[in-house]
């Protein structure tokens, strides 16, 4: 099984205290028929699990699956 390019860019683009808690729990980079978004797209995504019972803000951080953008995907912030 080849590592996933997303999960790969990810850890390299979140700095290291951002894995102190929260974690990557599920992926989908080739949605072809899955959960569809708010839009009625079928959306790549990612699920993140904080095992904490603090809020944890990624506001800032960024996901991509494109190396030459790194910060394809900008986390929103916190309502």
């Amino acid at each position: 099984m080849q590592p996933n390019p997303l999960l790969l860019l990810l850890i390299l683009v979140l700095p290291l205290n951002a894995w102190a808690a929260p974690r990557l729990s599920e992926i989908l980079t080739v949605n072809t028929g899955g959960l569809e978004d708010k839009d009625g797209n079928l959306s790549s995504w990612v699920e993140i699990y904080n095992p904490s019972e603090e809020r944890i803000d990624l506001q800032g951080m960024h996901a991509t699956n494109d190396p030459d953008n790194l910060t394809k995907y900008t986390f929103p912030k916190l309502f």
